[in-house]
């Protein structure tokens, strides 16, 4: 099969959430043995004189695969994709945009005629396409110059800010923010509504792929609170919220928050404990195309020093009936997000066995996966910090587990993806 390399830019909504969207229309027929470069943030290219709020900045990624597709055909598919993702297709040229698809390189071969122009002139204008593709692919020749993209890279006049930020694309950062006055961590700082959404906004700038905001304190001991108060801290931050390009995740054990949550906002996911809902509960978050993140636990609140007897089996038990219960329920696999639950009923003693283990027991149900380790008391078995001081040790381990887990539920957005950027940097790429 021939390979490509086609190069993804969004600059419109929600842009992080495009790419993954067209990687994942990619590779759902199109493409095999996709590998996924980083994530450049740029400033727009746009045109003198052009409308002001066309100036977006862009992010910009690069994928190969193998396709048995022609290149006539291949780029036919790639505009149906931009297409289903929201763009016009009478658009203006340089306005912005959700997703636009281009096709690189096709193999070895040139190709210039009306519809396509392959090596793309990019390639040879764009210092942040050709440093994408020679990090992708260093030693390889352009068909065109027959000079190694590396080479080629080095020759193109370097902007003055050749990119404002960078990103991984997996594993997908899930941001936290509480608002409450009480969280194990971060008690109080985002509790104030303003601070809240300006939190979420900036997380999301950092590199989010989906921000989890929490009412209700699950620290051990913690003071449970009513419906109405949960209702009164969340309900102004949602307000105020866009979300278009802030999608949600509410952590919340409480069915009649639930109920109301989806009743009246866009929610992607609710996050929580699912032993504790009615199927009642289950059906209707079902229903309004929500995905749920379940999380196993002995005890809501936590309780200090209560521990599974049997570690491996009662999780995989646990886990098999769960995603059993919510498929019968109305879930789709895809729509099941799996948390072991760090800091739940688990030694740290079991709690490094259960991280050892955690991409091994997750992929037996078939079901994406969250890690939610982020700050947890876990890392006193090996680190004095204070939980506000352990997002060193928390990357560590997110480093660690990055091709075992889909998500990873953290306090420090920023850190994490300025770590995988290196690794994967060093790495050349992620493969999916």
């Amino acid at each position: 099969m021939p390979t490509v390399y086609i190069a993804l830019g969004s600059n419109l909504g929600n842009r992080l959430a495009y790419l993954h969207q067209g990687i994942d229309c990619l590779k759902s027929g199109i493409l095999k043995n996709v590998v996924a470069s980083l994530v450049l943030e740029t400033p727009a290219l746009v045109l003198p004189n052009s409308p002001a709020d066309w100036d977006r900045p862009y992010l910009n990624a690069l994928v190969r695969g193998a396709t048995d597709l022609d290149p006539d055909a291949l780029l036919a598919h790639l505009k149906a994709i931009e297409q289903q993702l929201g763009r016009n297709p009478n658009h203006e040229r340089w306005s912005p945009r959700t997703l636009d698809l281009d096709i690189v390189l096709y193999d070895k071969e040139c190709i210039q005629n009306q519809q396509l122009s392959i090596p793309h002139p990019g390639l040879y204008n764009r210092w942040f396409l050709a440093h994408l593709m020679a990090l992708m692919n260093p030693d390889g020749k352009d068909p065109k110059t027959q000079v190694s993209f590396a080479e080629q890279a080095t020759q193109i006049l370097r902007p003055k800010v050749p990119f404002i930020r960078s990103f991984v694309l997996e594993p997908r950062c899930v941001g936290i923010v509480n608002v409450t006055p009480d969280s194990f961590s971060d008690g109080g700082l985002w509790f104030a509504p303003d601070a809240a959404v300006a939190r979420c906004n900036q997380l999301m700038q950092e590199g989010a792929t989906l921000i989890d905001i929490g009412a209700q304190s699950t620290r051990p001991n913690g003071d449970q609170i009513t419906f109405a108060e949960e209702w009164k801290r969340l309900k102004p931050v949602l307000d105020r919220l866009d979300f278009d390009v802030v999608p949600v995740s509410i952590d919340t054990y409480q069915a009649p928050v639930m109920k109301q949550l989806v009743e009246h906002y866009p929610i992607a996911w609710i996050n929580t404990f699912p032993h504790l809902l009615s199927d009642e509960t289950l059906r209707i978050i079902a229903h309004q195309g929500c995905s749920v993140c379940i999380m196993h636990a002995l005890s809501v609140p936590v309780k200090r020093n209560e521990c599974l007897r049997n570690l491996h089996p009662t999780l995989i038990d646990w886990s098999t009936q769960q995603v059993e219960r919510l498929i019968h329920l109305g879930f789709s696999t895809d729509k099941i997000i799996l948390d072991f639950g760090i800091g739940f009923g688990k030694s740290a003693y079991q709690t490094r066995e259960l991280l050892q283990k955690y991409g091994e027991w997750a992929a037996k149900t078939g079901c994406p996966t969250l890690l939610g380790h982020s700050r947890k008391s876990y890392i006193n078995a090996f680190s004095p910090q204070e939980a506000s001081q352990r997002d060193a040790e928390t990357v560590a381990i997110s480093l660690a587990l990055r091709h075992s887990i889909n998500y990873i539920r953290v306090h420090n957005v920023a850190l994490h993806q300025r770590t995988l950027v290196a690794q994967q940097w060093l790495a050349g790429g992620y493969a999916y």
